[in-house]
């Protein structure tokens, strides 16, 4: 995986970004939902998360960044880099009253 790929999509302005109804008080929720999607457990149901993960799933190199407002100091980066994925978790300087995903591409 090229970590210069992966800064470079990550320091150019996000694409897009939204406010999501989900908070965790940990990451690792996160990547267990992921699982879930890529084994095809997860309820269709939810239809925002499927979403979100269906796009990390088919695009191409992009970075979702994850923000939930019970984990202020820290954000969590979901990269798909030349077809490989990577999760980084990463301190945070500042106040975040709100969940939100960023897409970057």
């Amino acid at each position: 995986m090229s970590v210069k790929k992966l800064r470079s999509i990550i320091l150019n302005p996000c694409d897009n970004i939204f406010r999501v109804p989900y908070t965790t008080k940990n990451y690792s929720e996160v990547l267990k939902w992921w699982k879930h999607y890529k084994s095809g457990a997860m309820s269709k149901n939810m239809t925002l998360l499927n979403s979100i993960f269906s796009f990390r799933y088919t695009s191409k190199d992009h970075v979702l960044l994850y923000s939930s407002a019970d984990i202020p100091d820290s954000v969590l980066l979901l990269g798909k880099i030349d077809g490989k994925y990577v999760n980084i978790n990463l301190p945070h300087k500042g106040k975040i009253n709100d969940s939100f995903v960023a897409v970057y591409t």
